[in-house]
């Protein structure tokens, strides 16, 4: 496999429509079969989604702000 280098800092925020209204996402993997999307999310203040499934796992690591998961 080859190593990828990707500069966060030179993409733009896009509308992310995997996400409710307001989130903004810079896709950094598309990912694969074997390997997991990899993203960049902004959420606005007060930001919410309705409860939801996965089939594969998801990491989240909060840079800015706080978060909340299952109340």
């Amino acid at each position: 496999m080859n190593a990828v280098s990707v500069n966060a800092n030179d993409m733009k925020w896009q509308a992310s429509e995997s996400y409710s209204a307001g989130a903004e996402q810079k896709v950094l993997s598309i990912g694969g079969s074997i390997a997991p999307r990899t993203i960049l999310l902004k959420l606005p203040s007060g930001w919410s989604m309705d409860a939801h499934s996965h089939i594969h796992t998801e990491l989240h690591y909060v840079l800015e702000g706080e978060y909340e998961s299952k109340g």
